[in-house]
């Protein structure tokens, strides 16, 4: 999985009314480009043990700027050779060292901050972009995580029965399964997303934020990061370890008039192309405008003012991942269980519609964690784009954490 984030700093160069004389020469500012990009790879993980992901992409990235116009800048943080930040030029082969960092935690908010504030000093733009690369799992808190791999299935089936064993033991993936963008993103380090969402801009500054993470088009993630980007593009389901198809998206991060929406289709249309999800052809996307994120809390809170502790069969509910215990339920369909035909409900689908401006997704998705009919891909036939938790007795840890996000305090969920 992926996840973690952003500050963003605007510096002022102040240019004097003198001549420079030769001695004491004043340095030029540095050219306004019409977009810089910045991919942010923590990959200090199992995405390069078990792959060599970041790599992968950031050749797939050199290529794909042959050419091209714009500041695009990797940040890759590598197990065995530490960090560097580097600029891709636009001759299709060419990335230079912009720093070198050293061993370093990228999933740190401090490195993020200082990696943003290098990136846009050194290359300021009229427009930015950010992508996030590593692992991620929504808005569940690290502490509810554990590392390792299990030989075979829970007990339990898919539709969200309890299983005996701690709730950390949940984020386990099988070992027989697809490499998914899933767990920590330095080690055994993770990003917390209110951390995150304390760093990144308040303005919208970021054209858009991509998140090539597993799980992160969750309604908690992106009601925390409302104000970051003006477009959050993200999946709430498990993303292959190969990640956005970079040779296809990264010339679309500098068109002239940015297409988010092209972005998706790409993605999805990448892996849709992969004719299975045994073989990797398994992908979903949303594209989500974060100013709308409001209303949608406010729609979202009318419907559970009609019920705020709503119980409902989590087995009706249309799942995202094959988690022994399900975390991501889709957020459309869960409230549907127990607000549908209110207008209530009515009212909170248009604004969803008004929110998530685009969605695709293959026929079946892929999940490392478990087993539907024999397979690593499930059914996913009810799907709104956002991805939300269900409280259940059998998950008090869960149950606690999730009362204490923004989203939850904002809708008036109570235990």
């Amino acid at each position: 999985m992926k996840q973690r984030l952003i500050y963003w700093c605007l510096v002022v160069v102040s240019l004097g009314g003198f001549a420079s004389c030769k001695n004491d020469p004043t340095p030029d500012p540095p050219q306004t480009a019409d977009r810089t990009v910045l991919v942010y790879m923590a990959a200090d993980n199992s995405l390069t043990w078990n792959g060599d992901f970041g790599n992968k992409n950031l050749g797939q990235i050199v290529r794909a700027m042959d050419g091209l116009k714009g500041n695009m800048l990797v940040y890759i943080d590598l197990p065995s050779e530490g960090a560097t930040l580097y600029k891709i030029e636009g001759d299709g082969k060419t990335k230079t060292v912009v720093e070198k960092y050293g061993v370093e935690n990228s999933a740190s908010t401090e490195v993020l901050q200082r990696v943003l504030n290098t990136s846009m000093q050194k290359y300021p733009a009229k427009s930015y972009g950010l992508v996030l690369w590593s692992h991620g799992k929504g808005w569940v808190p690290s502490d509810l995580n554990i590392q390792g791999m299990r030989s075979r299935p829970e007990s339990g089936d898919v539709s969200g029965t309890a299983v005996s064993g701690s709730e950390k033991e949940l984020w386990r993936p099988m070992e027989d399964a697809l490499v998914t963008k899933t767990f920590g993103a330095d080690g055994s380090s993770e990003m917390e997303i209110p951390d995150m969402a304390a760093i990144l801009p308040k303005d919208r500054k970021l054209d858009f934020l991509i998140f090539d993470a597993c799980f992160m088009s969750c309604v908690e993630v992106a009601y925390d990061l409302r104000h970051a980007a003006q477009y959050i593009i993200a999946s709430p389901t498990e993303i292959m370890g190969d990640g956005f198809p970079y040779g296809t998206v990264a010339p679309l991060f500098f068109r002239e008039t940015l297409d988010p929406q092209a972005i998706c289709s790409a993605f999805v249309d990448h892996y849709r192309n992969l004719t299975t999800p045994e073989n990797g052809g398994s992908a979903s996307i949303a594209l989500i405008k974060t100013s709308e994120m409001d209303a949608l809390a406010s729609a979202a809170r009318d419907v559970f003012a009609l019920n705020p502790a709503p119980v409902v069969d989590a087995g009706s509910v249309q799942y995202l991942e094959l988690l022994p215990n399900h975390v991501f339920y889709d957020l459309e369909d869960y409230l549907s269980q127990f607000a549908s035909g209110t207008s209530q409900f009515e009212a909170f689908q248009r604004q969803l519609a008004q929110t998530v401006v685009y969605t695709d997704h293959t026929d079946r998705i892929y999940s490392a964690f478990g087993l539907y009919n024999g397979t690593h891909a499930f059914p996913c036939t009810r799907f709104c784009g956002l991805s939300t938790y269900i409280p259940r007795t059998n998950f008090p840890g869960y149950n606690v954490a999730h009362l204490q996000t923004a989203w939850a305090q904002a809708v008036g969920l109570v235990q």
